[in-house]
């Protein structure tokens, strides 16, 4: 159980330099937020869904429910803060939502890691690197927060996350529960801050990041 908490902590240095991160590849014009939304969108259509639904349909139909709970919950939220909050404290709101948000669902990501590793170290690094690139990328419109022990505890989130998985002993439909969850979260994130909008991103490196892991996911198909 070594490789899970080496990857919590991989993702707590992507979490805490992310907004460093993004503000260099600014600088040096590379649009790896458009390649990040490349590899997400492949492995939630070809690899995380259809695993999930396979899953969903032997167990429990009423698992599709825990996709759109996490997808319209995000989005209540979100739309809550922006049609409520006063514009002088709008961003603040925004900030305190993603941070309290970003820890939850980093804790639920590092306990389906776990889960996703003791069925194979592959199936695990599948779920990592999307996730990665995302925390790694963060495009929130916010700032993150100037408080260092802030940025700590949002960092060690996943950790917590897979130390969970590994000490607290968690039913299969409970699992794919969250993985449900999980699902319909990623799903928002990427279409509402991960895709670039209209004149941002580059639709080349889009397709690149694409390719690239669809490519990869089928080659785990064959193997």
């Amino acid at each position: 159980m070594v490789v899970p908490i080496i990857m919590a902590v991989v993702m707590g240095i992507g979490h805490y330099y992310s907004q460093e991160f993004c503000t260099q590849c600014r600088k040096n014009g590379i649009k790896i937020t458009s390649f990040a939304a490349g590899v997400a969108v492949s492995y939630l259509f070809l690899e995380l869904f259809p695993n999930f639904s396979s899953a969903a349909m032997q167990e429990n139909r009423f698992l599709f429910l825990m996709i759109l709970s996490g997808f319209v919950i995000f989005h209540i939220i979100e739309k809550y803060i922006y049609k409520r909050a006063p514009k002088d404290k709008l961003l603040r709101d925004l900030a305190l939502e993603d941070s309290v948000i970003s820890f939850a669902y980093h804790v639920l990501v590092g306990i389906v890691l776990v889960n996703f590793f003791e069925v194979s170290l592959l199936k695990a690094v599948l779920f990592f690197v999307p996730i990665f690139f995302y925390t790694a990328v963060s495009t929130l419109p916010v700032d993150p927060s100037k408080y260092k022990w802030v940025k700590i505890v949002l960092s060690s989130s996943t950790l917590i996350g897979v130390l969970f998985g590994m000490f607290i002993p968690i039913p299969i439909l409970l699992t794919n529960v969250i993985i449900g969850f999980v699902i319909g979260t990623m799903i928002y994130t990427v279409i509402r801050h991960s895709i670039p909008f209209e004149k941002e991103g580059e639709p080349l490196i889009f397709a690149v990041g694409v390719i690239l892991y669809s490519a990869f996911i089928v080659w785990t198909w064959l193997v």
